[in-house]
């Protein structure tokens, strides 16, 4: 029943997130720019203020919003100048895969669902999010599988 709930509670999220989008002066989310896409209560900081640089470090740290920038849309923070400076060098390499989207959902059945910035992985030197712990389970038994399949749908949205 759990899994059903937050499934529910994640399509509702997506259904008025994208609706009111239409609304506003730039979109909230697209498929280019995912969640970052823009600024709503939900996103007012990119991975919920997650210092993106630091999880390449081994341990993600909050940032503190004396070292941000603004990116896609959206507010990046980071715990030191150091890691802002990393990042402003090539933000796309620091930044999740496929908009910080679930990378099990994507993979498995090309659905877009959020990440979790407190569920991740690094892998070949990319940031991968998932929407939670059973998730990022079943998505660690065939990463390589899942990143393939994630990958072809995030290229055919993205074009």
């Amino acid at each position: 029943m759990g899994a059903f709930v937050r499934t529910l509670a994640v399509t509702i999220l997506l259904v008025v997130g994208t609706s009111g989008a239409a609304l506003a002066e730039e979109p909230l989310w697209n498929y280019e720019k995912g969640f970052f896409g823009g600024k709503g209560a939900m996103w007012e900081y990119a991975l919920n203020g997650y210092d993106a640089v630091s999880y390449f470090l081994g341990e993600p740290e909050m940032g503190d919003p004396q070292f941000s920038t603004e990116y896609l849309g959206v507010t990046w923070t980071f715990a030191s100048q150091e890691n802002l400076d990393r990042f402003l060098s090539d933000p796309d390499a620091n930044r999740p895969q496929y908009g910080g989207h679930c990378a099990y959902a994507l993979g498995s059945g090309n659905s877009l669902v959020f990440g979790d910035p407190e569920v991740w992985r690094v892998v070949d030197g990319k940031l991968y999010l998932n929407f939670d712990r059973s998730a990022q389970q079943r998505w660690e038994k065939d990463i390589p599988g899942y990143i393939e399949k994630a990958d072809g749908f995030w290229a055919e949205r993205t074009r």
